[in-house]
């Protein structure tokens, strides 16, 4: 967390005031950014390019639950939740159904004689 820190604030102060500041070594920022990245993050990664290919195919319109059914008829096995992080994490969500509200009663109810 503070080498993402680090790394996204870099252009502003210079890389050994921050780690001074933040108690963290030079060299630990400078290894943290040659290492690659864990087999979690690239499953997650391609995870979310699976999950908007589904989204998009179905127009926006379908949310963690349809989009985990989708996957698991393509054969990837994912919870639920997963899903819905990883939704949200890319910032993708789904359109809500439009309630009508209607504010007036129909016309032959208004005028009722008793």
């Amino acid at each position: 967390m503070k080498y993402q820190f680090i790394e996204q604030n870099k252009q502003e102060f210079p890389v050994a005031v921050i780690c001074r500041v933040l108690e963290v070594s030079e060299s630990g920022f400078y290894a943290w950014r040659k290492r690659p990245t864990c087999q979690r993050r690239r499953e997650a990664a391609q995870l979310i390019q699976e999950i908007q290919q589904v989204f998009v195919t179905h127009r926006g319109r379908y949310g963690s639950p349809r989009i985990r059914v989708e996957l698991k008829d393509q054969g990837r096995r994912i919870s639920r939740k997963r899903v819905a992080r990883l939704m949200s994490e890319a910032g993708i969500s789904a359109r809500h159904k439009r309630h009508r509200v209607i504010t007036t009663r129909a016309a032959n109810t208004l005028h009722k004689k008793p």
